[in-house]
């Protein structure tokens, strides 16, 4: 009995191995890379990410919302007008150049503003640390209610705990580099009134690198012959990670261009999947979500049609000969 147990799971092994063999999918195990793992490949970075505060290190995101609930400048990621967001930068004047910039979100809770709040509870809080000269980056994120009074450094005996979001699907939205310039966090400033985040650049032959050294969507740099957005703006593709990888673009080339609503789940507004333009409910007057046509006053089917254009050098085989399509982040 036992052998003929042992002969048909031997041969249902087999079977599931020549399905996977023809239909070409290759199992990714890249989601088992510990917190130190990722902590030790980050180390090639010359300054490490410091012990940080919310409130104390960095700046209160302006906001102006009205009696509908709706603002100019929405919170990109969930896609609504809020209070209480903080953005900063650490390690400031470092003679290695290195940027790191963190932010604070407040828990997603339907139409609540946080315009009272006084409160340092926070939900999301992100790192992103990248050193110009290499290109190096990584990304670091926590999610859950905690307090923002006292943030560990992700280097240390309470990071692993701490920082318990993987950070692989990061590049899905930093395609284009590291920062993502949106009108939420453009114009915020620090205590000595400098802008926070750095200038946002188009790549040039040999300059201005992009390599994130931890587990992460692999990056491309996408490019088109005559495309309105590649004329002055660096534009990112990522390929998903797991059993059926696929390239897109980047998601946030869709939300400033008007194609999409949120860069991601709001569970609690019903908000979801951002492929699928119009499930969420507009934070902005007009009715869509995005900044470069309603910001910039650019044309609106202009910028969809350009990012439908690349969408053509990531998907369409044979791929188009005016496309280039580089892979930047291994």
């Amino acid at each position: 009995m036992d052998r003929q147990i042992n002969g048909f799971l031997i041969i249902l092994w087999r079977v599931l191995l020549r399905t996977i063999v023809a239909w070409g999918i290759v199992i990714s195990f890249a989601h088992s890379e510990t917190h130190d793992q990722r902590i030790k490949k980050c180390e090639a970075i010359p300054v490490a990410v410091p012990a940080f505060s919310c409130k104390g290190d960095g700046s209160i995101v302006p906001k102006t919302i009205d009696a509908q609930g709706h603002c100019s400048k929405p919170e990109d990621l969930y896609s609504r007008c809020v209070y209480q967001s903080t953005l900063g930068q650490l390690a400031k004047g470092n003679t290695d150049g290195v940027e790191i910039l963190y932010s604070c979100r407040k828990k997603p809770d339907g139409k609540n503003t946080y315009k009272n709040d006084k409160t340092d509870s926070y939900y999301d809080i992100a790192v992103i640390q990248h050193d110009p000269k290499t290109g190096n980056t990584c990304f670091y994120q926590h999610l859950g209610d905690t307090s923002g009074k006292s943030i560990p450094a992700p280097n240390k005996d309470t990071g692993g705990k701490f920082w318990n979001e993987k950070p692989d699907f990061c590049t899905s939205c930093h395609s284009n580099g590291p920062f993502v310039r949106s009108p939420h966090y453009a114009d915020v400033k620090d205590g000595a009134n400098k802008v926070i985040l750095p200038d946002v650049y188009r790549r040039k032959p040999g300059k201005h690198s992009y390599k994130v050294l931890h587990d992460h969507f692999k990056v491309y740099d996408v490019d088109r012959k005559g495309n309105d957005c590649t004329l002055c703006h660096s534009i990112g593709a990522y390929e998903s990670l797991g059993i059926t990888p696929k390239k897109r673009i980047g998601m946030v080339n869709y939300l400033a261009a008007g194609s999409l609503m949120s860069l991601r789940e709001s569970r609690t507004s019903g908000c979801y999947s951002p492929l699928k333009s119009g499930k969420c409910p507009s934070p902005t007057k007009s009715g869509y979500h995005d900044f470069m046509v309603g910001m910039m006053g650019i044309d609106a089917a202009g910028a969809k049609a350009a990012v439908k254009e690349l969408e053509e050098c990531v998907n369409k085989k044979p791929m188009p000969r005016d496309c280039t399509l580089t892979k930047l982040s291994p």
